[in-house]
């Protein structure tokens, strides 16, 4: 009998719904903190009294869902539980009821289950099972279409690869076995793949999302190297974003965990690499618009909302993201006659788009619509 097991459990789940309680009799106030704070733990655990389990509870609940708990469910099940911890706690106290809660269920079971001893006990060697991984380069070829396969080794001559009619290249990069290629939805929740569980071959591979449990209506948004150590700037199409360690992506639950705010309407733009000595962080608008600001005035977050990145106007949205310097910047783009085509910008040109952040930046000459920065 794990009686000592079951009362812990009781306890968590009692603290857990408490929790629950107190949001919702604030739930409009909860939810605004979530939506708008930049760190939403902390604040929720001062504003609501909540402890720090409480607020981790809360923040893995999808906002849809926080918006439908049913008071009358929760009370029904704290009140069974405090009845039920009521009860283990006189079990527990008390040697005497003890032995008699056991002599009851021992007689129980025998008359269930009762009969003549037909095995033979004896000594056994536990049984145990370990994935080896051997730590081996891979090269990782994903697709725009989602679709990923893995090549041993690096610098591979990839000039042959082949991709299914009306897909191809999204994203190659170098990793190790041992490590994981991290994963964004539509909504903004994180995924992790171990490399080593990537098909391998010269085929077309197997859908990204096939490794994952996507919720309806979600869909795979980015992929990235999730090399210890990697930082990348995430960002919306409403203008936020911040900084985040690639370990912050990692998660064993193949239903992933909260990781990026979005709001309806809003999509996740590409994340873009940080650079080991970053100078000047870069934002495009759909209208054309640069702004280059230092790197410095970016927030690091293990996931949130973010700050704003650049002004933008009603309707406009966020393209792009990433970094450059101060003597030159070489965007990617679409030209006015829907052809691909980069653009640098250097000298004067370049000074006028270097602003503070949250500013709207300046147009990029040529009316070019970006799509990135090309980084060396």
């Amino acid at each position: 009998m794990q009686l000592g097991f079951r009362l812990a459990q009781v306890e968590k789940r009692i603290h857990i719904l408490e929790g629950r309680i107190i949001v919702l009799l604030n739930i409009d106030k909860v939810i605004k903190v979530i939506r708008n704070s930049d760190e939403p733990k902390p604040d929720l655990m001062k504003q609501f009294k909540l402890t720090e389990v409480q607020a981790e509870d809360i923040l893995e609940i999808r906002l849809r869902q926080l918006a439908r708990l049913e008071g009358i469910k929760i009370e029904t099940e704290l009140k069974g539980l405090k009845e039920e911890r009521k009860g283990l706690k006189g079990l527990l106290g008390s040697d005497a009821e003890m032995k008699a809660l056991v002599a009851e269920e021992i007689r129980n079971d025998a008359k269930t289950y009762g009969d003549a001893r037909r095995t033979q006990i004896e000594a056994a060697e536990r049984a145990t099972f370990e994935r080896q991984v051997i730590d081996e380069p891979l090269t990782i070829i994903v697709s725009r279409n989602g679709w990923v396969r893995a090549r041993t080794g690096h610098k591979l001559d990839l000039s042959g690869t082949n991709y299914k009619t009306g897909d191809g290249p999204y994203s190659i990069f170098e990793t190790r076995s041992v490590h994981h290629v991290g994963l964004i939805d539509s909504t903004g929740r994180a995924f992790s793949v171990e490399a080593a569980e990537l098909p391998s071959g010269k085929g077309d591979g197997q859908p990204l999302a096939s490794f994952i449990e996507l919720a309806p209506g979600a869909r795979l948004a980015h992929v990235v190297d999730a090399q210890p150590g990697r930082k990348y700037l995430f960002a919306n199409s409403g203008g936020y974003g911040f900084v985040a360690k690639s370990e912050d992506l990692l998660t064993r639950v193949k239903a992933g965990k909260t990781f990026m705010t979005i709001e309806p309407g809003e999509e996740v733009i590409r994340p873009a690499p940080v650079p080991e000595k970053p100078e000047l962080a870069a934002a495009f608008s759909e209208e054309g618009r640069m702004l280059l600001f230092a790197a410095d005035e970016l927030k690091e977050l293990g996931r949130g909302r973010g700050i704003t990145l650049m002004g933008l106007k009603d309707g406009e949205k966020l393209v792009a993201v990433g970094f450059g310097n101060s003597k030159s910047v070489t965007i990617e783009g679409i030209s006015r006659s829907g052809k691909e085509k980069t653009l640098t910008v250097d000298g004067a040109e370049l000074q006028k788009h270097i602003l503070r952040r949250a500013r709207k930046g300046c147009l990029l000459p040529g009316k070019l619509k970006p799509t990135g920065i090309v980084t060396e």
